[in-house]
């Protein structure tokens, strides 16, 4: 089975808004239209003639303030921008909006036990404020907490049902899950709302992908590029739907068209990587997957995805030392996992895989590839009606996955 559709990361969250609606300062100073806009230096500098001037009302002041931290987050200048908005949340420790804004440029950085601390301070100043909500919802999902963060979705589609991205973010969720059903529901509801929304035709695209439904991942991952044809996310998508519909040289022109509006996208790279695999092109594959590599040694994503490739070519010590980095930098991802339990596998070290497929089946129940790998393993360990139960179930959820895994030497026996 090509990896690059369990690896690559394929739901895009919607980011957290840094620049909303603030009061407008007493003063018709062309320094506030700078300020507002949010526009880099000159923004930054036309806030902090604001803040010195001395003729702002405090609460204009905090305004002044929280704009040019968001000048500053969007900077990535990020201790710049909290101690802006701490200064503005001096002033006006009770605005919901200052304290979730500061959430967000903690959560920008990773920081998620900060981030959702404000989120839920903001939350409890104003119990009806939808936007913290969601905000704590993709601090969860962030972390893979997607349970914790679906309730939060919840709550936020309760006060804003009409509110497009609320729906795109649970499907996100759902589908991290592995509830892919689930989650085309959400995508479909999401696009109901909002017609052009190209990031809930590239997620549901990738959802019908993840099903095995190629012409639908298609025709939506088509959409979303006719809506941003400069997205270098969605046309790699659009290659690893080819590319798992066997279509390998239209898959390979979109990765190069991907790659050539950004270079250094590592999953596009190691999914080249992978479709020159399935064409028997090792050599180009491990190329490809050492390039990507480069670009980011600690991604996760690209070191099992180099696991896999290794793994095929025989290469199993080395294919695990990628595995076992990866789930040191990822521990307990599914995805690795069945990586792992792969390459032990093609090693015909049985136990280790099973225990590697069962702890991803119990990560991701639906995750068609654990369940077919472990029935595969169990035949091979003499437990034949186990593992017919197991490639059965794998039929079920996946109808193509025994063909996919037969191109890469993994058949019955």
């Amino acid at each position: 089975m090509k990896l690059m559709r369990k690896t690559t990361a394929f739901a895009t969250m919607v980011l957290w808004l840094i620049a909303t609606g603030l009061a407008s300062a007493q003063t018709t100073d062309d320094n506030l239209k700078r300020c507002k806009a949010l526009e880099g230096d000159a923004s930054i500098a036309a806030c902090t003639a604001l803040i010195e001037s001395g003729d702002l009302t405090p609460a204009n002041r905090a305004d002044a303030l929280l704009h040019r931290g968001v000048a500053y987050a969007r900077k990535a200048v990020y201790d710049r921008a909290i101690q802006d908005i701490d200064r503005a949340i001096e002033l006006k420790p009770q605005d919901a909006v200052l304290v979730n804004e500061r959430g967000v440029v903690y959560a920008l950085q990773g920081l998620y036990d900060q981030a959702l601390e404000n989120f839920k301070r903001a939350t409890a100043i104003d119990p009806t404020y939808a936007d913290s909500i969601v905000n704590t919802g993709l601090a969860y999902a962030r972390q893979k907490l997607y349970d914790r963060a679906i309730t939060e979705y919840d709550r936020a589609i309760a006060l804003r049902p009409n509110h497009a991205a609320s729906f795109l973010n649970r499907g996100v969720a759902y589908s991290g899950l592995g509830d892919v059903d689930r989650a085309i529901d959400d995508y479909d509801r999401a696009i109901a709302l909002k017609p052009d929304y190209a990031s809930a035709f590239f997620d549901r695209g990738n959802a019908y992908l993840k099903k095995g439904s190629f012409d639908r991942a298609i025709s939506d991952l088509d959409r979303a590029i006719a809506l941003n044809p400069n997205k270098s996310a969605y046309i790699g998508a659009r290659g690893s739907a080819y590319s798992s519909k066997g279509m390998d040289d239209r898959a390979l022109e979109d990765y190069a068209r991907a790659l050539a509006l950004d270079p250094r996208n590592a999953p596009t790279l190691a999914n080249r990587g992978l479709t020159y695999l399935t064409m028997g092109k090792n050599k180009e594959a491990l190329e490809e997957l050492n390039r990507a590599a480069k670009v980011d040694p600690s991604d996760p994503d690209v070191l099992n995805n180099r696991c896999w490739t290794l793994m095929t070519l025989n290469r199993s010590s080395e294919a695990l030392a990628d595995c076992n980095r990866s789930l040191e930098i990822r521990p307990n991802d599914d995805g690795t996992l069945d990586s792992r339990g792969f390459t032990y596998l093609g090693a015909h070290q049985l136990s280790a895989a099973i225990r590697d497929f069962n702890a991803a089946i119990a990560i991701n129940p639906k995750r068609a590839s654990s369940l077919y790998g472990r029935g595969l393993a169990k035949r091979l360990n003499g437990d034949t009606a186990g593992g017919d139960d197991d490639i059965a179930r794998a039929v079920d959820l996946k109808p193509g996955i025994a063909a996919e895994l037969a191109r890469l030497g993994f058949t019955l026996r």
